[in-house]
């Protein structure tokens, strides 16, 4: 089981992993902050969740993949008044040594990482 959150940077382009830095919890070690990627240590079935919000103005678009695979989109588009926010949850069966990140699908993307708007990734083992 892993959670992370706080983006490296704010600002990113297509295809660019998302970098979570601050592991608030991290058992087995399968989260690695300074690549983005967790790392299954064992085959079953996992459970993944993402939360990307974006500044006034800005437009998200991140996904899910599994091993250069895109598995589950989100999008949020914030208004000129407020900060937005867009979640995405997944189960998906891993092997060992495969591999989950979340990582960005539009030339521009614009993440935000602040006390009240959290942009996070985590993700928990449920069943061999």
């Amino acid at each position: 089981m892993f959670q992370a959150k706080n983006v490296q940077k704010a600002d990113f382009t297509l295809n660019e992993k998302v970098v979570f830095t601050t592991v608030t919890t991290n058992e087995g070690s399968g989260y690695n902050s300074s690549t983005g990627r967790f790392t299954a240590p064992v085959a079953g079935l996992y459970a993944f969740a993402k939360q990307i919000c974006t500044h006034r103005t800005k437009s998200a678009l991140t996904t899910f993949m599994l091993n250069d695979i895109r598995v589950l989109d989100s999008q949020t588009t914030a208004s000129l008044d407020e900060n937005a926010c867009a979640s995405g949850q997944v189960f998906v069966q891993m092997n060992k040594g495969d591999q989950m990140w979340v990582a960005v699908k539009w030339d521009v993307t614009h993440i935000l990482s602040e006390t009240v708007h959290q942009s996070s990734f985590a993700g928990a083992f449920i069943h061999p």
